[in-house]
């Protein structure tokens, strides 16, 4: 009985931390036509100066696919419109089939285990972020950034 209540009480105080890749921007409000919509004046005066266009990956995260993710028990740390995924944390070790079984979910992959109680990331083998992922194409985000 002892050995279950420090077991229960540790996995509450867990959180798994989730990245989750949708497929597509299908159902988004926002248009290529209108980027004004999602950029600012700046960032469009910025990619016209250096002759980077407005392309699918400037569209944010489709906002239904968000929000049917967040009503099944995770809470959405992150959400990346270049990368169209979402960063969630959630106390289960594992995301229910109703997560990874929607029709926009491309890939699920647990990233890291977050101790609650210590308040510091746990080590846990093949958990590790490929954070080049994350990432992609640096150069070419630096390079907007810094109008070169």
């Amino acid at each position: 009985m002892g050995i279950s209540v420090k077991l229960e009480a540790a996995s509450k105080s867990r959180q798994y931390r989730f990245w989750i890749e949708f497929t597509d921007k299908k159902f988004s409000n926002y248009s290529l036509l209108k980027p004004w919509d999602f950029l600012s004046q700046r960032a469009l005066d910025r990619r016209n100066r250096v002759g980077y266009t407005v392309n699918m990956q400037d569209i944010p995260v489709t906002k239904r696919y968000v929000d049917t993710i967040a009503i099944k028990g995770v809470r959405v740390l992150l959400i990346s419109r270049w990368m169209n995924a979402v960063l969630v944390s959630s106390p289960d070790s594992v995301l229910s089939a109703d997560i990874t079984s929607q029709y926009f979910v491309r890939k699920t992959s647990l990233v890291g285990i977050y101790n609650l109680k210590r308040g510091f990331a746990e080590e846990r083998p093949g958990a590790a972020l490929d954070y080049s992922m994350l990432l992609g194409n640096e150069e070419e985000k630096i390079s907007v950034k810094n109008n070169v």
